[in-house]
């Protein structure tokens, strides 16, 4: 495997992560409306949000993949 393919790779999973970090930042968003002022409240939430955060990016992970090696293969073969 050539330096460019591992390149995309870490670049497949920094888009993963990055896609995580959005739809966590709406239901942290979420939280804090609904925690109105309450931080115990809070923090049990953001620590609830963990788990399906976590979800959230292997999904991702799954849902891209195939698109992802399809487009990573592609640029090895016609040295794009």
């Amino acid at each position: 495997m050539s330096s460019g393919c591992s390149r995309a790779f870490g670049g497949w999973l920094a888009g993963c992560g990055a896609a995580t970090a959005v739809i966590a930042a709406i239901g942290q968003t979420v939280l804090m409306f609904a925690a109105r002022g309450d931080l115990a409240r809070l923090l049990y939430g953001i620590v609830v949000l963990l788990i399906p955060s976590a979800v959230i990016f292997v999904i991702t992970c799954l849902l891209t993949a195939i698109p992802a090696a399809i487009a990573i293969w592609l640029s090895e073969e016609l040295r794009i």
